[in-house]
């Protein structure tokens, strides 16, 4: 799926670049699974998301196209 997908031309820096390439693997009619992560809680150090990463995705995810319940991504009305 990836080799199919312009990785140059994804513009998210951050964690939002997964919501882009699952969007993008949408359109081009992939299916699209979840699969759960469990972590560890920090026990100690920092985070590595920066100010910026976090507002990268507080602006990009709301923008993100709305999905259909089969998970395809819907055309705005716009």
């Amino acid at each position: 799926m990836l080799e199919t997908i312009d990785l140059d031309a994804i513009g998210s820096k951050g964690y939002a670049f997964q919501i882009e390439i699952t969007y993008r693997a949408l359109r081009k009619g992939f299916r699209v699974v979840e699969v759960p992560i469990r972590f560890a809680e920090r026990t100690a150090g920092r985070s590595k998301m920066s100010r910026s990463i976090v507002v990268e995705a507080v602006v990009n995810v709301p923008l993100a196209p709305p999905r259909s319940a089969q998970g395809r991504a819907v055309a705005s009305a716009e």
